[in-house]
């Protein structure tokens, strides 16, 4: 699967967090950077709602997507080897495949999707908090410049 497509298809749920006010610090300039800062602080409340949206997103999608994304998922990839397995060893225990449940399915693909959020988020989480930083010590350089100025008189 391409990652452009798993991009696009995340792409409103991706503005959308970056459209809101952070929850909980102010530092960060909106959601979607604060999702990544939760991730690195070891996922919390933020990432529990971010799913909660994922899972939203993955109801609303079209069969068809929703097994495309699938055969992408862990699940879907070991099942894609449990069936070449059948093929080339024994055919009969294709019979013996099942499908997920549709909780398990869902979950399969929620998990794809919020893995792609989860790196996404947390690579621009640690620009911004490079970039931070980088502001942070042109600030005590100026800082550390305008005391030098003040003690040479």
């Amino acid at each position: 699967m391409s990652k452009n497509f798993v991009a696009s298809l995340l792409r409103p749920l991706v503005d959308e967090l970056k459209a809101e006010e952070p929850y909980i610090y102010g530092d960060h300039t909106n959601l979607w950077i604060e999702y990544g800062w939760d991730i690195s602080q070891g996922d919390g409340e933020i990432s529990a709602m971010v799913k909660e949206r994922v899972v939203l997103l993955v109801d609303s999608l079209s069969p068809i997507v929703q097994e495309y994304l699938w055969w992408d998922s862990v699940s879907g990839r070991l099942v894609g080897r449990m069936i070449e397995d059948a093929v080339e060893q024994n055919i009969d225990e294709l019979n013996s495949l099942t499908r997920p449940t549709q909780e398990e399915f869902t979950e399969d693909i929620t998990e794809v999707l919020v893995s792609w959020l989860r790196d996404s988020s947390e690579k621009d989480y640690d620009r911004f908090s490079e970039s931070d930083y980088m502001d942070e010590d042109e600030d005590l350089e100026e800082d550390d410049e305008d005391w030098e100025e003040g003690n040479d008189e």
